[in-house]
């Protein structure tokens, strides 16, 4: 068994001067947006008109020479529309989740409305020089009216970094936009506006306006929740994200990173092999829920809860949501209100509240309420106002009462796109916790601030970013998107397991596309993080499927387009040149998806046993102090380490194959063959 000298790699390194750090770990950006002008209320017409029913215009912004001294290029696809209805109204929800019906039946009578609104741009693509800004207008059309309803009409642009070179050749943003289209774009940009339209009349506001606030306290808020039985046969129900499976995990206390040492022996342990596009590593496979009541209950309250989303307007298990059951009918204290306690909704939202006998409660009225903060995330707005969802009143008379059946419209109102923001921080939670060995709940609750429309994350406008004091700020347009939320996330596991140390040159501004020759720390934490999301969203370790399609069901959600990616992180063909790999955060992802993967790049065929040995393997090895200079060309050398503290074969040069691949490499290992890199020993 071979050993490497951690002391002697850094040796190795040579070390810069440092660059400042920057506050924020931002999510991808391009251009910058901001809307200039809108029309602020009109006549709704059903249907298409010739010139539109609402207008406004949006500022593009060129980021400057940070990010890139060429100019940008943004893509808008001709019309954007409301989301497709995706689920079925089905009959017998609650009876098939709980196993006493063998299969749904769908409500088949049942006619799919259209869709609410269409927003086009009044030109396809638009050409934004260094230090100058293009003017985008746009017309909205109310398709079809509901009797009063918010609505938020999405439109997104593929921002891409035009080359000196493709300027000169095409010239025109028209003929770019042709050139550019099967090629990586540098950022997503998403351009939306709001608007509450009641009957035939629309009117123009912002999200607070459109949508409202939370309530600051649990005891105002409204009872928002609704039974579910009574519209059982008109809402759709996306059944098949009620079948994707997981389970809550069992430890939710902050574990002063000691899980992490636990996760890094299950890797020594597990080691790695040989992957091959049919045989892959053997590994543990998630566990199922099993649920069991402990001892000494008086009452087992069940329920199911279900929230509708914006992405399909359609019913999804409430996942990410906690329930806190109520009563005034207590022995402890008679005529007060106490808690009975609470209980986690499961993936297939299904809960179930065992009430202890201590509680002395003998049946009487419960109320219902639901919250989606815990221990590992604090979703608030800007006051700091939590979430709460009210539900009804129930009596209770026997000691395993109906189940309470009821859901939260997250598609529009004060709660819209909660339901989406709280499925995927449950699911990093859930993934991270069984499938890579980590606990990532931090000192104090993660504080999500949605939807951001006042931090500016260092920018011009509103974005989504994270900061090192455990906040993380997501506009309404991403903390929808799955992917984005788990990237987010992945910085603050980051921060955890590096006690909030960062290499030189992290955070601040940067796309999918930009080099940062001097700021090697940017794209090491944000190559990390794009990987992260990655590694949540897809358990398939040799992807099949194109994750770039808005399309794809086959990832831990099982619904369509949910953990979509702007990347394909297998790709190794872009439109984009760094002189070296390790200065560009897609590189650097790709590098760690390579030591992950089964898929065979070249002479890349390494594959870590564990599930987490990729991710333990970088978290284990922080920067040693905040602001040294540390970046992925580090990896290469400690990754050969790692397994070569494995009782394995010779498999260390296919850790340097995967880092040459993707142009991360240090340059002091040969790759392809059984030779040793400085320090290394058999």
């Amino acid at each position: 068994m071979r050993s490497i000298d951690k002391i002697a790699v850094l040796a190795w390194v040579s070390l810069s001067v440092l660059v400042a750090q920057a506050a924020w770990a931002h999510q991808a950006s391009g251009l910058q947006v901001q809307i200039i002008d809108a029309d602020q209320t009109g006549t709704a017409l059903p249907g298409v008109t010739d010139t539109g029913d609402a207008h406004f215009a949006a500022s593009l912004v060129h980021p400057g020479p940070e990010i890139t001294s060429n100019p940008m290029l943004a893509v808008f696809s001709d019309c954007a529309q409301d989301a497709d209805i995706t689920g079925t109204p089905v009959t017998n929800l609650v009876a098939f989740l709980r196993n006493q019906a063998p299969e749904p039946v769908y409500n088949t009578d049942w006619i799919k409305p259209g869709p609410r609104w269409s927003l086009c741009s009044q030109a396809g693509a638009y050409l934004v020089d260094v230090g100058s800004t293009e003017t985008v207008k746009f017309a909205v059309d109310f398709l079809r009216l509901p009797g009063r309803e918010g609505m938020s009409p999405l439109i997104e642009a593929k921002v891409y970094e035009v080359s000196q070179e493709d300027l000169a050749t095409y010239q025109t943003a028209k003929k770019l936009a042709i050139h550019y289209a099967d090629l990586q774009p540098s950022a997503i940009l998403p351009i939306s506006v709001n608007y509450r339209v009641t009957k035939d009349t629309w009117s123009y506001g912002s999200y607070a306006e459109v949508y409202g606030a939370p309530p600051k306290n649990k005891i105002s808020a409204p009872k928002l929740a609704k039974a579910y039985n009574p519209v059982k046969n008109t809402i759709p129900v996306n059944i098949e994200s009620f079948l994707a499976g997981g389970k809550i995990p069992t430890d939710k206390n902050y574990d002063n990173n000691a899980s992490l040492e636990t996760a890094y022996a299950a890797v020594l342990a597990q080691g790695a092999c040989v992957a091959d596009e049919v045989t892959t590593c053997p590994e543990p496979k998630s566990p199922q829920r099993q649920a069991k009541l402990p001892e000494g209950i008086s009452h087992a309250i069940t329920g199911m809860f279900a929230t509708k989303w914006v992405a399909d307007h359609s019913l999804h298990p409430g996942l990410g949501f906690r329930v806190d059951v109520m009563t005034r009918n207590s022995g402890l204290l008679p005529g007060q209100l106490i808690s009975l306690g609470t209980a986690w909704v499961q993936p297939n939202g299904l809960w179930v509240l065992a009430v202890p006998t201590t509680k002395l409660f003998n049946g009487g009225k419960i109320t219902v309420s639901y919250r989606p903060y815990n221990e590992y995330i604090a979703p608030q707005n800007e006051d700091g106002d939590y979430y709460w969802v009210n539900g009804g009143s129930y009596e209770v008379n026997s000691s395993k009462p109906a189940p309470i059946s009821e859901y939260v419209d997250t598609d529009a109102g004060v709660f819209s796109g909660l339901g989406e923001l709280a499925e995927a921080a449950e699911r990093v939670w859930m993934r991270t916790y069984w499938d890579a060995g980590l606990n990532p709940v931090p000192a104090s609750p993660i504080k999500i601030f949605f939807p951001n429309t006042w931090e500016n994350c260092g920018l011009g406008s509103p974005w989504s970013c994270a900061s090192t004091s455990g906040e993380i700020w997501l506009i309404a347009q991403h903390a929808m998107q799955a992917g984005v939320v788990a990237h987010e996330l992945g910085h603050q596991l980051n921060n955890k397991f590096w006690n909030n140390k960062r290499p030189a040159g992290s955070g601040g501004e940067h796309s999918l596309t930009s080099c940062h020759p001097d700021a090697l720390g940017r794209p090491l934490r944000e190559g990390f993080a794009d990987f992260f999301q990655v590694w949540v969203g897809f358990t398939d370790r040799n992807l099949k499927v194109n994750i770039t399609n808005s399309n794809t069901a086959n990832n831990v959600s099982n619904v369509a387009g949910r953990w979509w990616s702007p990347f394909d992180i297998e790709s190794k063909a872009d439109n984009y040149v760094c002189a070296h790999g390790y200065e560009n955060e897609l590189w650097v992802a790709r590098t760690f998806w390579d030591l992950h993967d089964s898929h065979i790049d070249d002479l890349d065929w390494i594959q870590f046993s564990h599930q987490g040995g990729v991710i333990a393997g970088y978290l284990l090895n922080a920067v040693p102090s905040d602001g040294d200079d540390w970046d992925m060309t580090i990896y290469e050398l400690l990754y050969r380490g790692i397994i070569n503290s494995m009782p394995v074969g010779n498999y260390a040069p296919a850790v340097t194959n995967a880092f040459i691949n993707n142009g991360t490499q240090t340059g002091l290992c040969p790759g392809g063959g059984p030779l040793l890199c400085p320090g290394e020993s058999f």
